[in-house]
């Protein structure tokens, strides 16, 4: 298991090369839903679908913007291998193959769930289509940890519209506590659904929500 190791000068740059590219590949990024009931003293894990080779950096962003937690992100061993880099923003490793480095992986994020982290899991473990049916893994049913840890489903999607760039929606989920996730992990299925659904409805009536970032849309 390749594990983070949190460097805060690195963290510096790397906010000033993100906000760089986000601003010459986007137009926009809209908040449709904000997470609500958020306990802003245990920590969360997000839970967004998997889109794109962008998901992380938005959410790096998002937890910026909104969380202001300690940064970490569950990445494919053999991807962090090709930008170790990436255990400087916090990024650690998961093997699938392998059974003893999965069971690594889940006590490490049990372990950093006693302190008050943000954490980045994607419950598909794959770039998948927004209109692709959702597969979820249920690795975090495996987690074990002594505190409570809230679970925060969203739902990511990226929409040309009328711009020459493309625009970034985002829509939250209601929390779900990990130990009720273990009970019912269907929940988390559930949530995502929802989120997809509401950001379709509020896409195409034209409502975008809140505009956190670039170009406000005129259509």
């Amino acid at each position: 298991m390749l594990r983070p190791k949190p460097d805060k000068i690195a963290a510096w740059f790397f906010d000033l090369y993100l906000n760089r590219i986000v601003k010459s590949d986007f137009n926009s990024w809209h908040i449709l839903r904000y997470p609500e009931n958020i306990d802003a003293k245990i920590p969360i894990i997000l839970t967004p679908n998997h889109i794109s080779w962008w998901d992380g950096f938005f959410a790096w962003k998002l937890n910026n913007l909104l969380f202001h937690k300690p940064f970490y992100l569950l990445m494919l061993e053999k991807e962090l291998k090709k930008v170790r880099f990436f255990q400087k923003l916090g990024a650690f490793s998961i093997n699938p193959d392998s059974p003893k480095k999965i069971l690594e992986t889940l006590s490490f994020i049990g372990d950093l769930m006693n302190e008050n982290v943000f954490l980045i899991y994607y419950p598909q473990g794959k770039i998948t289509a927004t209109t692709s049916s959702m597969i979820i893994n249920r690795g975090l049913t495996k987690v074990s940890c002594s505190k409570p840890v809230q679970i925060l489903p969203m739902f990511t999607t990226i929409e040309p519209l009328n711009t020459r760039k493309p625009n970034v929606f985002f829509a939250f989920g209601k929390t779900i506590m990990l130990e009720e996730y273990k009970i019912n992990p269907e929940l988390l299925l559930s949530e995502l659904e929802e989120c997809r659904a509401f950001a379709a409805q509020k896409i195409e009536s034209g409502e975008y929500g809140t505009l956190i970032f670039g170009n406000e849309l005129v259509l």
